[in-house]
């Protein structure tokens, strides 16, 4: 039965089976520059499946003249394809910069 995996900074060896999901959640703030962007090492394995983001305050995201009201939960959705290993790298950025950079090796059976 498939699973969800929740990917985390001090997990880097993951095993998963075709069929799992693994998830990497980060806070989003884009009007401050925080964000994420991630890098699959063989797509044959691992695929992007989606990305759901959560509003702190999603009334206030009409507001006019509101700023500052994205701020968010994101999480990247992967889904394991097929057997063999993929390098994901997940990088959180800051106003364009690398903060932290997570290196996940996804082993699939």
């Amino acid at each position: 039965m498939p699973k969800t995996i929740e990917l985390k900074a001090a997990n880097s060896d993951v095993k998963a089976k075709i069929g799992d999901k693994l998830g990497y959640s980060f806070h989003e703030h884009m009007s401050v520059g925080f964000w994420a962007e991630f890098e699959i090492e063989d797509e044959t394995v691992l695929r992007h499946s989606g990305t759901d983001t959560v509003y702190n305050t999603p009334e206030r995201m009409n507001e006019p003249g509101m700023a500052g009201a994205d701020a968010a939960r994101t999480t990247f959705f992967f889904e394991a394809i097929s057997t063999g290993t993929s390098l994901l790298i997940v990088r959180n950025i800051f106003r364009g910069d690398i903060e932290s950079e997570y290196k996940f090796r996804i082993n699939v059976s």
